[in-house]
């Protein structure tokens, strides 16, 4: 079991080229992880990601929000993942 989560909270269709994901992560404290957000479009096929880095904190649950540029217009945006950000 990894010792950290994430979850989408909103997102936002800026325009054609740009969403912006707005989303929680939950880690130990002291623990430097990477999500990356993904933008897709209306076949759920992927136009656009973005890794965020959520460097070490004192809290464990955060909030952030990220933005995607996209190939082509997206209708949604999640986090798909979050890794331990490398040392």
């Amino acid at each position: 079991v990894r010792p950290f989560s994430a979850a989408t909270v909103s997102y936002s269709v800026v325009d054609d080229t740009k969403v912006t994901v707005s989303f929680d992560v939950t880690r130990p404290s002291g623990l430097p992880v990477t999500c990356t957000i993904q933008a897709m479009d209306i076949h759920f096929t992927v136009v656009g990601s973005a890794n965020i880095v959520i460097p070490v904190g004192s809290v464990q649950t955060t909030h952030h929000e990220g933005t995607v540029r996209t190939a082509s217009r997206a209708v949604t945006g999640v986090v798909q993942d979050c890794v331990r950000t490398a040392s």
